[in-house]
């Protein structure tokens, strides 16, 4: 900080930038920086109480575009409590990478825990959807080929039946399509482990 006749200076980490009006249907996918130096002129009283929560700093994306986005860091994107003048700001320019999400359909898979009870055994299983679309930027749907269901325990499954189990989406910044249920209808059969040997000695009685 340098001060004359009752003046000062002060240089001022601020974070993190705010971004607004993020465009519908896009995904923030980088910034070339998190945070600003601001430096403050002032008195040398509102100098000492100037805290880094004091001071505000954000973009508008309202008319970004898919790709690299270079925009200017001004007086106007910084909110300063009365008194203080802004002298620089650094870095001066952000650049932003946004890019349009798209969508992708991908096969469910379910998740099994535990085990089913001694004398039983899950013969048979269906998921209804078996496949859902997801939404997502596009570089980061390449990556992805299934999604899981969260974790269906079989423990203490006596009989058939169905329940309800929720889709598990490998990131934040992937959504189910717009108006999908959370989650899929699981139907499971079950049966006793010796209804099939039973079935199988009856044919071999009666084969010749």
């Amino acid at each position: 900080m340098a001060a004359k006749a009752g003046k000062g200076t002060l240089a001022i980490t601020v974070e993190p930038i705010e971004f607004r009006n993020l465009p519908k249907g896009f995904e923030l996918m980088s910034v070339s920086a998190d945070r600003a130096e601001v430096q403050v002129a002032g008195s040398r009283r509102l100098i000492l109480q100037l805290r880094p929560e004091d001071i505000g700093l954000w973009l508008d994306l309202g008319d970004s575009r898919a790709g690299k986005n270079a925009y200017a860091l001004t007086r106007q994107n910084i909110s300063v409590p009365p008194g203080f003048n802004v002298i620089k700001i650094s870095p001066h320019e952000l650049a932003v990478v946004m890019e349009e999400r798209e969508s992708k359909t991908v096969d469910v898979i379910p998740q099994w825990t535990g085990t089913v009870p001694e004398g039983k055994k899950m013969v048979s299983y269906r998921l209804i959807p078996e496949r859902v679309m997801i939404f997502g930027a596009p570089s980061v749907l390449r990556a992805i080929t299934i999604v899981k269901t969260e974790p269906i325990d079989l423990s203490g499954l006596e009989e058939s039946d169905t329940i309800e189990a929720a889709v598990i989406l490998p990131t934040a910044s992937v959504s189910l399509a717009p108006g999908s249920p959370p989650g899929v209808k699981v139907d499971r059969e079950i049966a006793d482990t010796a209804e099939k040997p039973a079935k199988k000695r009856q044919k071999a009685e009666k084969a010749p």
